[in-house]
């Protein structure tokens, strides 16, 4: 039986922890403005990454950086469980890039157990607090520090093309539209997005579009108005999307 659920706390700003459990799920291709730190507890999840698939057992961790284009699946259709968390860049010291794993680090991984229990424990800000720095820094050391490259590796056209769908992601955009306006064709755009980016324009699109849902939803509003508001064509659209992305239906993310 397939079992999801979001965890947060006021006083540990910048995480988020899905916990979950999937038997046939998979996830679309996405992105996460957030460290993605995860731990198998069960099964073998699998995802695609940048032209290769990545298979963590059991017992193992897997990592992904920001904005990194990845699925998400039980290897050969399998049942999985895992403890995801989504870890804001600023709670890091400098800017780590992760291999994708999988590591073995039964240290890590039960820190990761400890920082989950504490955030289902209301009474105890203290101990999620200091969870999260062990976690942090446990992670760390699978990490490198390197500088921001984005800049370098966007050309300006593509740069442009992001500033677009960043500010109007609610809109019925059009791939003609964004092409005309960076001054490329739309063949050459999505070439150079997907060069630079890891995301069809219409993927980013989406991304974006679910992130925003994320925030208004986490502010009380009703998903059939999230939908409305960010350009989906009903809450049965949404909520697909968001489900493919996030691993929960809108209506359980909102949940406090």
């Amino acid at each position: 039986m397939e079992h999801a659920e979001i965890l947060r706390s006021a006083d540990v700003e910048g995480l988020e922890v899905l916990t979950a459990s999937y038997e046939k799920h998979v996830f679309a291709p996405h992105r996460h403005a957030a460290y993605v730190v995860a731990l198998i507890e069960s099964g073998v999840h699998a995802f695609d990454h940048r032209g290769s698939v990545v298979v963590a057992p059991a017992g193992t961790v897997m990592f992904l950086d920001p904005d990194e284009r990845h699925t998400g699946y039980g290897y050969r259709r399998s049942e999985w469980a895992y403890r995801v968390l989504y870890v804001a860049p600023d709670l890091f010291h400098g800017t780590p890039h992760f291999a994708p794993g999988p590591v073995h680090d039964p240290t890590l991984a039960n820190a990761i157990r400890s920082l989950c229990f504490a955030m289902a424990e209301p009474s105890s800000s203290l101990w999620r607090q200091q969870a999260i720095l062990d976690v942090v820094g446990l992670a760390s050391r699978h990490s490198e520090l390197r500088a921001s490259d984005r800049e370098s590796r966007e050309p300006d056209a593509v740069r442009r093309a992001r500033e677009l769908i960043d500010d109007r992601y609610d809109e019925n955009l059009t791939l003609s539209e964004i092409a005309k306006t960076v001054g490329l064709s739309r063949f050459r755009l999505c070439h150079a997005f997907v060069q630079a980016v890891g995301f069809a324009p219409y993927e980013y699109l989406m991304c974006r579009r679910i992130e925003r849902a994320k925030t208004l939803l986490l502010k009380g509003l009703p998903p059939a108005d999230v939908a409305a508001q960010l350009g989906f064509s009903d809450q049965s659209h949404l909520t697909r999307h968001f489900r493919r992305r996030v691993g929960v239906t809108p209506g359980q993310y909102g949940l406090r």
